[in-house]
């Protein structure tokens, strides 16, 4: 951890720790030696790193809480998606892998993309343009205020399904 911290220094890097989450496991069986929160890893690094502050970031930059050392170039981040909720700031949607936009990684509801926009010829690009802004912004009011990790509500998904 310290090496990826020192790099910050010189170069202009933005490193993230982000926590082991589920990807098709109950979160209890993840806990069970497996899981450090990000807040275990901020206490260390704030003994090693005394004068590490959090930086302040440009919107966009993602769900992660980004530190940084004094003249560094670059920054560390956390993404915390299992010891502290973020997701009223998250601002990532994805595009499966089946062509739907989804818009946590942790809800099933998905916007369908790719059947609407093989319907609509090549040539027709403003109408092909629409699709995708209307696809985008009901993916955005779909988007849920919290995820349910560790309940026995959240649905079950695989990664590598998802584009994640």
């Amino acid at each position: 951890m310290e090496e990826f911290i020192r790099l910050t220094v010189n170069e202009p890097l933005y490193i993230r720790f982000i926590e082991l989450m589920p990807t098709n496991h109950e979160l209890t069986q993840i806990n069970q030696g497996h899981f450090v929160s990000a807040q275990n890893i901020k206490d260390e690094m704030k003994m090693r790193f005394p004068n590490l502050k959090p930086a302040s970031v440009e919107r966009g930059y993602g769900p992660a809480v980004y530190y940084q050392l004094p003249g560094a170039k670059g920054m560390v981040g956390f993404i915390t998606a299992v010891s502290q909720h973020f997701c009223a700031k998250c601002n990532r949607i994805r595009l499966t892998a089946e062509g739907r936009l989804r818009p946590c990684l942790f809800s099933s509801r998905e916007v369908e993309i790719k059947d609407k926009l093989r319907q609509i010829p090549l040539k027709e690009q403003e109408a092909r343009e629409e699709t995708i802004q209307q696809s985008l912004e009901e993916a955005i009011r779909i988007k849920p205020f919290r995820h349910h990790i560790g309940s026995k509500n959240i649905s079950e998904f695989d990664m590598s399904k998802i584009g994640g």
